[in-house]
C-alpha cells in the first residue's frame, strides 16, 4: 500500500510517546517492503523542528536529537518537492483554516491518490470529513478502503486565487511585470537544496540521495 506519511508519525519512531507502538509497526512493515511511504520535502525540517522542541521540553538531550534525526532520515519516505504542491495547499489551508504545512501533505496525498497517515488527533478530527483519506494507522486505511482499492476522493474545496509569482514557478500563467519580486529585473532562480539539481517535475527524491550533515 502507498501512504503519505506525516512527520508526527516518524517522530514517534525515535521519541517514545502515545501510539509509538503503532508507528514502529508501520516502520517495520515499511522495512519489509509492505508499504510505500511518501512525503513533501518539508518532512525533514518538521522532524528536526519536533526534536528541537522536545529538547527544550527536556524530553530529548542535545546529543540525542541529532542522532534521532539521522535515524529517521535513514529510512525516511520518498520526498517530493513542495513548490508544485503550494497552490493546492494554500487553497486547502485558506478554506479549512488549518496550517499550510499540514496541507502540503494533504495536497500530495490527493495528487498521488493515497491515504495520509497522521498522528495528529486534532488534524484528523477537523479534516477527515472533507478528506476521507486522512487516517492514523495503515490498518485503519486497509479496513476502510479494502486492500488494493483506491482511497476515496476528497470533497473538493474552493481553490481560490494563487499568488502570481508563485504560480509562474509552478508552471502557471506569467504574472504581470509589476508583480515581479525583484525590482528592475526578472524574478530570481528557483530555490533548491544547495549543491543539488532540482528533481524532475512530479518525481520525488529518496532521502538517501540527499547528503546528510554530520552529527
Amino acid at each position: 500500500m502507498k501512504y503519505v506519511l506525516d512527520s508526527s508519525v516518524a517522530f514517534k519512531w525515535v521519541v517514545p510517546e502515545a501510539d509509538t507502538d503503532k508507528a514502529l509497526r508501520l516502520r517495520d512493515d515499511f522495512h519489509k517492503g509492505l508499504h510505500e511511504l511518501l512525503a513533501p520535502d518539508v518532512f525533514a525540517i518538521e522532524v528536526i523542528h519536533g526534536l528541537t522542541r522536545a529538547e527544550r521540553q527536556g524530553r530529548v538531550t542535545p546529543p540525542d536529537g541529532g542522532l534521532f534525526w539521522h535515524d529517521v532520515m535513514a529510512t525516511a519516505p520518498q520526498l517530493f518537492p513542495s513548490l508544485p504542491l503550494i497552490p493546492r495547499a494554500y487553497a486547502i489551508a485558506s478554506a479549512a483554516r488549518v496550517g499550510v504545512y499540514d496541507c502540503l501533505y494533504i495536497a500530495l496525498a490527493e495528487r498521488e491518490k493515497s491515504d495520509f497517515l497522521a498522528a495528529d488527533d486534532k488534524l484528523v478530527k477537523n479534516l477527515q470529513k472533507q478528506f476521507p483519506f486522512l487516517v492514523w494507522t495503515a490498518k485503519e486505511a486497509a479496513e476502510r478502503t479494502g486492500q488494493g482499492e483506491e482511497p476515496p476522493e476528497a470533497v473538493p474545496l474552493p481553490r481560490g486565487p494563487v499568488v502570481p509569482a508563485l504560480t509562474r514557478q509552478c508552471g502557471g500563467p506569467r504574472p504581470d511585470r509589476r508583480l515581479q519580486l525583484q525590482r528592475g529585473g526578472e524574478p530570481g532562480p528557483r530555490s533548491r537544496f544547495a549543491g543539488d539539481d532540482p528533481a524532475p517535475a512530479g518525481r520525488g527524491t529518496h532521502a538517501a540521495d540527499v547528503p546528510l550533515p554530520g552529527p
